[in-house]
């Protein structure tokens, strides 16, 4: 009496000699005839290409919001070069915290 039942491991399978395909170069649904494993690697593959564009968009958002704030920036300096400019019109017509004392 066998513990392990016919045909726990399927068909024997009768392997041709001369056959020099090796299984990297199969395609992966040939390996897996069952349509089990077959559902599960093409979800697999589905989530990967959803994962890719995921990583794609997420570094669109990143990109625009790295112009964002460098416009930000550029805008916050023109700022201040505008009130320095005035800052600088104001001392030239004699304001400012020296305006009182005699030079």
């Amino acid at each position: 009496m066998s513990i392990v039942p016919d045909q726990l491991y399927g068909e024997e399978v009768k392997v041709n000699v001369a056959d020099t395909t090796s299984i990297g170069s199969m395609d992966w649904r040939e390996l897996f005839k069952d349509p089990q494993p077959q559902a599960l690697m093409n979800a697999g593959l589905a989530d990967e290409s959803s994962v890719s564009q995921m990583m794609a968009t997420y570094l669109e958002v990143l990109t625009a919001k790295q112009t964002l704030l460098s416009a930000q920036l550029s805008q916050v300096a023109n700022r201040f070069k505008e009130i320095q400019s005035v800052i600088n019109l104001y001392q030239a017509l004699g304001g400012g915290a020296n305006a009182g004392q005699a030079s």
